[in-house]
């Protein structure tokens, strides 16, 4: 089996047997950057300290709250405040913040 199947496999079971929805919208972000081919880059940005931003609309991640706000043409506090609205799922990472 070639990693990118156990890829496909591993976030597959995940998105569909976890009861965490933050675990299952990180697992379809990771599944659908394997399937593009660019889950390096993807968990790479994913595994950064601060916030990514995974906009649901385009498949496109934003690294930081700074880059997301601005692909948006709007301040980062309305961002951190509506992000939902704009199809945009918050993976936070690294000491809690």
């Amino acid at each position: 089996m070639s990693v990118r199947e156990l890829l496909i496999n591993h976030y597959k079971t995940w998105r569909d047997t976890t009861n965490n929805k933050k675990h299952a919208d990180y697992a379809s972000t990771m599944l659908d950057a394997v399937y593009r081919n660019d889950y390096k880059r993807a968990f790479a940005e994913l595994g950064a300290r601060g916030t990514t931003w995974y906009d649901t609309n385009t498949k496109k991640t934003y690294p930081s709250t700074k880059e997301a706000a601005k692909a948006f043409g709007i301040q980062y506090y309305t961002l951190e405040k509506n992000y939902e609205e704009y199809g945009l799922i918050k993976i936070r990472k690294g000491n809690g913040r």
